[in-house]
């Protein structure tokens, strides 16, 4: 399994629907998750630090995916809790 699968999998469910997250996807060889949430042009991007062996997480909004949150030194366990206060402000 790559970083981007094990994030989202550590992502709970209810973070997931309450935030209405869909259409994940990874890139830069399993490293990056991107999925979108709630409404259209608003994304989520994971990326996962190898050498800290924590994530980065960011609040994507608009065509230009402008970067409107941005938090480092994320542990797994803090994942769901952060993306939710992120996307739900």
């Amino acid at each position: 399994m790559n970083p981007a699968n094990i994030a989202w999998s550590q992502i709970s469910i209810s973070t997931k629907m309450a935030c209405g997250a869909r259409e994940a996807s990874h890139s830069d060889e399993g490293k990056t998750l991107t999925f979108k949430v709630g409404r259209a042009l608003t994304w989520v991007r994971v990326q996962y630090d190898e050498g800290a062996d924590l994530y980065g997480v960011q609040l994507l909004k608009g065509r230009a995916a402008t970067v409107k949150v941005n938090y480092h030194g994320i542990g797994a366990e803090e994942l769901s809790e952060t993306i939710y206060g992120m996307v739900n402000k």
